[in-house]
């Protein structure tokens, strides 16, 4: 990899850089950029959001022996050196890595590729200071080019460091407190392994290492062991990568997927892979692998406003490849800027996290000592409410609801506050036909999709009304029955009292369920039927209010009497 990097400063050292286009639509250039860095950047890291709501960047300068480290205004995503920026490292320092937040630290830690070692740091959450911790730089293998952290798993933290020479990977557990890294043990990997890098924790709770090598053409897949770090080779691995892997990365878990990429230097190419979330075997994905720009050097993933998207540095072409990732199949779809021009030389890239609901994008330009920040633009594919109509109904549920708004596609839940619906129907891309559940009050009806859940607002409110009392049980029915010339004739008459509901407009007499009469409530109580036979099941009254709610069906009393 250095030989790689050295012989391509001297082949392109006469390039100029590109501009960027201020109004390329997708990635707009954060105001001050180009960011001077120090000789020869490697790769920029974001941390994750600190304690403190600060977010930080570091570059490793091959050149230097030091590392770069920035505050990322929360505004506008630019980058300003923190207090004593540069830090010293080791010789030949060429990636960087933040831990998560642990135990209240965030720590850094730089592969030293000349020297052998792995730098360390406890970084102050208020201004981005590196102090080295105790006992730093640590013994890793011989080579070392990259160092990644684990997520934080049953309390442990874990730190991995893929040794080029030994054909190895070192994994330390990392002192939660102090940020000493504590060597494992040092685990085979295949011939020339460039970059290893953790996965989530998975929906079975697991973590996984995924280990690029460069010159067997593989990636190896580990299980690490949560209680002690150990990795253990999952079935099959290593996995077929035929186009020279050097690098890999994971994406979150979404929709239930976790994929991982791999860029191959050697085939101007992109891999991609499912990962079985429970074993840890990988499968190609139809399609894979995706065309890239020359030389692909480094990817991320980056979940943004319901995209999945991916992104590739490509050293020889200055530019970055971009692609919308489908949610459900991991495939690779180039964006419309992509590829987009990143400056000479572009060399390694990360996606920031999302910093007050932005999302940023840096890349490193190995040959002119500068890096670049861009504030990602999509199109949010997240579904949204618009309207709700009706916008109440009964506690009791039932009541049908034509929900309206955008990106209604791949549903699989719609929800009544915390209660889902107890059934809906997806009429189109921008409708939905549900039945509310029982429940109380206003609540928010939300829409989830594949691509995640809608934001509430006042356009999604539905109001529960509590129905109209049944009315008051004390109705007197009477079936009178006069003889006359040999013929029978009866009629029902029914009474009642009022409702002690309020806003009740009206009251429905129903047989056998079926509709026969209303009465409004300003009129008098009283429902006369003649009848054919002298009988009067089946007979119901309901009360209606202004909102045309309707109280449940109470039966008719009927009192049967004679006359002639």
């Amino acid at each position: 990899m250095k030989l790689l990097r050295m012989f391509l400063f001297v082949l392109l050292a006469g390039c100029q850089f590109l501009r960027i286009d201020a109004d390329v639509t997708g990635l707009q250039p954060v105001p001050g950029q180009p960011f001077a860095t120090g000789t020869t950047p490697s790769i920029v890291t974001y941390s994750p959001i600190a304690s403190t709501g600060n977010v930080f960047a570091a570059v490793p300068n091959l050149n230097d022996n030091t590392v770069s480290v920035y505050a990322v205004d929360s505004s506008t995503g630019a980058f300003t050196p923190v207090p004593g920026s540069p830090f010293s490292t080791g010789t030949i320092p060429i990636w960087t890595a933040f831990s998560p937040v642990v135990n209240g630290n965030l720590f850094a830690a730089v592969a030293n590729e000349g020297a052998n070692t792995v730098s360390v740091y406890q970084v102050d959450q208020t201004t981005g200071v590196f102090t080295p911790v105790p006992g730093s730089p640590f013994l890793a293998g011989s080579g070392p080019l990259s160092v990644d952290f684990s997520p934080v798993i049953d309390g442990n933290l874990f730190a991995a460091v893929a040794n080029q020479g030994d054909n190895d990977v070192t994994v330390y557990q990392v002192n939660t407190t102090t940020g000493v890294f504590i060597t494992v043990g040092s685990f085979s990997a295949g011939n020339g392994p460039t970059n290893a890098t953790f996965s989530p924790i998975t929906n079975n709770g697991q973590i996984f290492l995924a280990v690029a090598n460069g010159m067997d053409n593989t990636v190896s897949i580990f299980s690490v062991n949560p209680a002690s770090g150990n990795l253990i080779p999952v079935t099959g691995s290593p996995f077929a990568a035929p186009g020279q892997p050097n690098n890999t990365f994971f994406s979150s878990i979404i929709a239930g997927n976790l994929w991982l990429g791999v860029p191959q230097t050697g085939i101007n190419s992109v891999a991609v892979f499912n990962v079985n979330q429970t074993t840890g075997v990988i499968t190609e994905i139809p399609g894979s692998p995706f065309p890239t720009g020359n030389l692909p050097l480094a990817g991320d993933y980056s979940f943004y406003e319901g995209n999945l998207i991916a992104a590739i540095s490509n050293f020889l072409s200055n530019d970055i490849s971009i692609y919308n990732v489908d949610l459900a199949t991991g495939v690779y779809t180039p964006a419309t800027i992509s590829p987009f021009p990143s400056g000479a030389s572009t060399d390694g890239l990360d996606f920031s996290p999302i910093i007050q609901g932005n999302l940023y994008l840096a890349v490193t330009n190995f040959t002119i000592n500068q890096a670049n920040v861009f504030q990602v633009q999509v199109t949010s594919t997240l579904p949204t409410v618009t309207s709700v109509s009706p916008n109440s109904g009964s506690t009791q549920g039932g009541t049908t609801v034509v929900i309206t708004g955008t990106n209604f596609t791949n549903v699989t839940a719609v929800n009544f506050g915390s209660n889902p619906a107890s059934s809906f129907i997806v009429n189109s891309p921008t409708q939905i036909t549900a039945i509310s559940p029982p429940g109380t009050g206003t609540v928010d009806i939300t829409v989830t999709t594949l691509a995640g859940t809608s934001a509430i607002s006042a356009s999604d409110q539905f109001t529960y009304i509590v129905p109209p009392l049944l009315p008051p049980p004390s109705f007197t029915g009477v079936i009178k029955k006069n003889i006359f010339l040999d013929r029978s004739e009866c009629y029902l008459q029914a009474k009642w009292t009022s409702s002690p509901t309020p806003n009740i407009i009206s009251y429905r007499i129903y047989r056998d369920n079926i509709l026969i009469a209303q009465i409004p409530a300003t009129s008098a109580h009283v429902f006369t039927k003649s009848l054919k036979k002298c009988t009067a099941n089946g007979f119901s009254i309901t009360a209606v209010n202004s909102d045309n709610m309707e109280s449940a069906h109470t039966p008719l009393t009927i009192v049967r009497k004679s006359s002639k």
